[in-house]
């Protein structure tokens, strides 16, 4: 699954693997070969649907569900080892479910309800 932000990277999530940044060279289209920047945490299957918030082209967050521990993280758009925050889902994850940020609050699909978190 992938996610892409304005500074022309792009944010690559695989089942059983960590969070990877890859830049994309604007003259020739292409991604780079190796990673930017890499989390510390291994999601579990089916890996994560990420999503890039930020304030125009500045403080970019990652956000990404894991399905493994039924959790909301959020890492550093830049500096993706730099986890930001990781909060307890109430019920079990839905696989597959994209979190939706909007005005300072993200919202995280579960079996049967919505949850919400409060950015501060």
């Amino acid at each position: 699954m992938h996610a892409y932000s304005a500074s022309q990277a792009c944010q690559s999530f695989c089942k059983y693997d960590i969070l990877r940044m890859f830049t994309l060279d604007p003259n020739t289209g292409l991604l780079s070969s190796t990673p930017a920047s890499q989390g510390t945490l291994a999601f579990g299957y089916p890996g994560a649907d990420p999503v890039v918030s930020s304030n125009g082209a500045t403080n970019g967050i990652v956000w990404a569900i894991d399905t493994k521990t039924d959790a909301l993280i959020a890492t550093d758009a830049t500096n993706l080892a730099n986890i930001l925050f990781s909060g307890s889902l109430s019920a079990p994850a839905i696989r597959w479910t994209v979190p939706t940020v909007i005005n300072g609050h993200a919202y995280v699909a579960e079996q049967g309800k919505v949850f919400g978190f409060g950015l501060k």
